[in-house]
């Protein structure tokens, strides 16, 4: 029997216990799974009340909540309005493409797409089922509304989905985040690793996640393989990130700073670790007037965290180019400091030859200070000091003297 086998059977077995018990005994990762399909059971709970809300009180509640202490409460409900918000854009609008109708619905689509008076007329015949006069009208809203705004400030009613999902016999339109889906997403949202195998839809959870960080104002960074991934995602995801007021973007390796910094002003922005890794870099090697392309870094989604956190983080990222023209900023400043090092050596000199030749005994200690201030390792001034016992705390007092009261000698040039 494997590790693997018995340590599911003893999980499994360690559900007979007492809750209290139970609970003392749990892993940390255990903890964190149940944790986050309690979560799940939530939003399955909260599902048929979000699922009658209109779109923009959809959008609308997700900004009440995400303003919410956090909590397991208000993570389930942002999750669950995350999650309608998917079925609807990447399920139910498939309906006003008349590709993707599927049967049971082309007599509406076919009827809703009439000029306006039979729509109308349509919308008041009782003899056709209250569905698919509801259908009918959110069809011709819909069409209606795309003709001046954009998608994403099209909003219908609820009663329009759920008719829509009445009459879709064979669920071709449905589209719904799984539970596992749902849970994943929690997990990330409490800082886990989530191993998913292919197809049970990492992009899916990547996306509630984002979306509950997002809409509680943090920037959020989704980072993944290339930059095929990176736009497909983005562009796939688009639809949903926008009905909720959610701006969303990829950065490419293709995009110059202008394009980029556009990008990075997005509150979801796809990308892959090299692009995001080096424009990191790139930002701390600019200087003043130039400004940053990058935003802060708030939150970061990993998809393929093997891929990018361990495969990649093999090559260090290191920042090279061609040889930049002399603008001569460089000499100039070389140049200057040469000259300071020079007159400051010439300082030293002069200051020795006052101490070892001055036979000035008034201006002796005041000849002292000033070499003391030039250089306190000369060999001249140790060999004075030592002759003539003055301390080097006398030295330091001497000069204080000097700074406030003007006039140093020939020192002052």
């Amino acid at each position: 029997m494997s590790i693997l086998r018995e340590t599911i059977d003893l999980i499994k077995g360690a559900t007979a216990l007492p809750g209290w018990l139970r609970e003392r005994s749990a892993s940390p990762d255990e903890r964190a799974l149940r944790r986050a399909a309690r979560c799940a059971d939530l939003a399955d709970a909260a599902g048929p009340d979000c699922r009658r809300l209109s779109d923009a009180e959809l959008r609308s509640e997700l900004q009440a909540v995400s303003r919410r202490p956090e909590s397991l409460a208000s993570i389930s409900q942002a999750l669950t309005l995350a999650g309608v918000a998917m079925e609807r854009r990447l399920g139910a609008w498939r309906a006003f493409d008349r590709e993707q109708v599927p049967d049971s619905l082309l007599h509406c689509y076919e009827l809703a797409n009439e000029p306006a008076t039979r729509a109308s007329q349509v919308f008041d015949d009782l003899s056709l089922p209250a569905e698919e006069r509801e259908v009918m009208r959110g069809i011709v809203r819909g069409r209606e509304m795309l003709e001046t705004i954009q998608p994403a400030d099209v909003a219908l009613p609820g009663s329009f989905y759920e008719a829509l999902a009445a009459l879709d016999a064979g669920s071709e339109l449905r589209f719904t985040p799984t539970r596992e889906q749902t849970i994943s997403a929690a997990l990330l949202l409490r800082g886990a690793i989530v191993e998913m195998d292919a197809g049970e839809g990492k992009t899916v959870s990547a996306g509630l996640a984002a979306i509950v960080a997002a809409s509680s104002g943090r920037s959020v960074h989704v980072v993944t393989a290339n930059d095929y991934l990176a736009q497909r995602d983005a562009d796939w995801l688009t639809p949903v990130y926008s009905s909720l007021g959610i701006s969303v973007d990829a950065v490419l390796s293709s995009m110059e700073d202008d394009e980029r910094r556009l990008a990075y002003g997005r509150q979801v922005v796809y990308s892959t670790a090299r692009e995001i890794g080096f424009d990191y870099l790139r930002d701390n090697l600019r200087l003043p007037p130039e400004l940053p392309v990058q935003g802060p870094l708030d939150t970061v989604i990993v998809d393929e965290a093997d891929h990018v956190l361990i495969d990649q983080d093999r090559t260090p990222l290191i920042i090279s180019g061609e040889e930049a023209e002399d603008s001569g900023g460089f000499r100039s400043a070389h140049d200057a400091v040469e000259q300071l090092l020079a007159l400051h050596a010439k300082q030293v000199r002069l200051a020795e030859a006052n101490v070892l030749f001055d036979t000035d005994e008034a201006r002796a200690g005041e000849d002292h200070a000033m070499l003391y201030a030039a250089d306190p390792e000369s060999a001249v001034l140790r060999d004075a000091v030592a002759k003539s016992g003055m301390s080097r705390h006398k030295l330091m007092a001497m000069l204080d003297e000097m700074h406030d009261e003007p006039g140093t000698g020939a020192y002052e040039q």
